[in-house]
């Protein structure tokens, strides 16, 4: 009985031992917590958490995924790629917050006319890359989808992570044919130019320009209801191959809006022998850069084998300049108008 009343006896002076030393390790390591200015349970809180929300739009990321851009305020150093965007900031009046813009080399020609709109801003030649956009701290980037691949200015979600906000002009986007980015449409140019207003605070400007993309739209319906549709193809003369422009960009969709139809295929280039084999009434033929790129496709049309086909016969072959199918934006009712023309003139 006594050997065992020993026993309890031990139990219990280990028991308060251990207690003793777990106390001085719980007050050693608050100790440390309060001189290094840590607590457990601390969450770190983003800028964007503690101001309030001035205005937020839907867009996308990389792959075509809605992203919602949320902004405690109007942008003061936005940086752009592409020309085609400083359009609508130059409509809107705020190149006054267009730090740094990016052109592609066979549009260098037009530069000089856009420092004039836009004084205060950097223009560069080619894309721009991540390292020189950090530089430039911006709080603001819109540019085309290609922009942000592996090697230019870095992916979307990098720009998010670091609390910039990054705009895709949504009819940079898809490739023709096979490309899971959402389809370029009038309605996106429309919702490009509305967000941009929403952002800048500039909603009546932006109105201004929406109603001539509404109105330019309603004439050439109005009037393409009384014609005959028509089999179009829309093109691009590559070296080797043809590029098909398909129902997935801005043409495409301007051209089914007016009732025609416009030939698709499955992948986004064919050869001659299938050119020749569709036989399309008119032909929409896109060019980059000026009027020599034009002349020379041009040229192509009208030598054989491409010279007996129904449309060149017809002289139903009409050339579009790339700016005004692929984020046409403010330039959309021109882009209508043309392809009315086309269609039905």
């Amino acid at each position: 009985m006594v050997l065992v009343e020993k026993i309890k006896e031990n139990i219990v002076l280990e028991v308060v031992n251990l207690l003793k030393i777990k106390f001085k390790l719980l007050a050693l390591c608050s100790l440390i917590l309060v001189l290094s200015g840590c607590f457990p349970e601390e969450r770190v809180i983003s800028s964007i958490d503690t101001k309030k929300i001035y205005t937020e739009v839907s867009n996308y990321n990389f792959m075509g995924e809605e992203a919602v851009l949320r902004f405690t305020d109007i942008p003061k150093r936005v940086l752009v790629t592409r020309p085609e965007i400083l359009d609508v900031l130059a409509a809107l009046d705020v190149g006054d917050r267009v730090v740094m813009a990016s052109f592609p080399r066979n549009m260098v020609g037009q530069m000089p006319d856009y420092k004039k709109l836009f004084p205060k801003t950097e223009l560069t030649i080619n894309d721009l890359d991540k390292e020189t956009a950090v530089m430039q701290r911006p709080d603001f980037i819109i540019g085309w989808r290609r922009s942000f691949r592996k090697g230019g200015l870095g992916s979307t979600e990098y720009w998010r992570d670091k609390g910039v906000p990054v705009y895709i002009e949504e009819n940079s986007g898809p490739i023709p044919a096979m490309d899971p980015f959402p389809p370029g449409t009038v309605k996106s140019e429309i919702d490009f130019i509305y967000n941009m207003g929403k952002i800048f605070g500039k909603e009546k400007e932006a109105a201004v320009e929406i109603e001539k993309i509404k109105n330019a739209l309603y004439q050439a319906k109005e009037m393409a209801s009384y014609k005959e549709p028509k089999r179009v193809l829309s093109i691009a003369f590559m070296k080797d191959y043809i590029e098909v422009f398909g129902d997935k960009l801005l043409l495409g969709n301007i051209i089914n809006i007016l009732g025609s139809k416009n030939i698709n295929y499955p992948y986004p280039f064919i050869n001659g022998e299938q050119f020749l084999k569709t036989d399309p009434d008119v032909i929409f033929v896109i060019y980059t850069g000026g009027t020599r790129e034009a002349e020379m496709a041009m040229k192509r049309l009208l030598k054989e084998p491409y010279a007996k086909m129904r449309a060149v016969k017809n002289n139903k072959i009409h050339l579009i300049n790339y700016k005004y199918i692929c984020a046409a934006n403010v330039r959309t009712p021109v882009t209508i108008k043309t392809v009315y023309h086309g269609l039905y003139e």
